[in-house]
């Protein structure tokens, strides 16, 4: 996380992070995703890079950040913008919310 976002979560312990599962995408690739609870200042600050040859065969390489923009979203906002297998993390999630407004 600290590396692709600046966050560092090391303070954090184990019990803290809540498992929302995994998901297989189409091309094969399972995803597993975990919340927690925390605040946030909005600012990425990447320290992972691509590098990528740009003209194509120009032998220049230029880098990019692999992460370059975050946010915040309500549910139905989320639903539009993640790929539509990860869509079920979303439900997931409202899901375990709910039990925690109704303690």
């Amino acid at each position: 996380m600290k590396e692709e976002t600046g966050i560092d979560l090391s303070g954090k312990k184990k019990e803290e992070f809540v498992s929302l599962g995994s998901v297989k995408r189409k091309d094969g690739k399972e995803i597993y995703l975990w919340a927690l609870e925390g605040d946030w200042t909005g600012l990425l600050m990447c320290q992972s890079f691509v590098e990528l040859e740009y003209p194509l065969r120009s032998g220049k390489k230029i880098r990019f950040p692999e992460v370059n923009k975050a946010g915040f979203f309500t549910i139905e906002q989320a639903k539009k913008k993640v790929y539509v297998s990860l869509e079920e993390f979303l439900g997931r999630w409202e899901e375990y919310f709910k039990t925690l407004v109704a303690v």
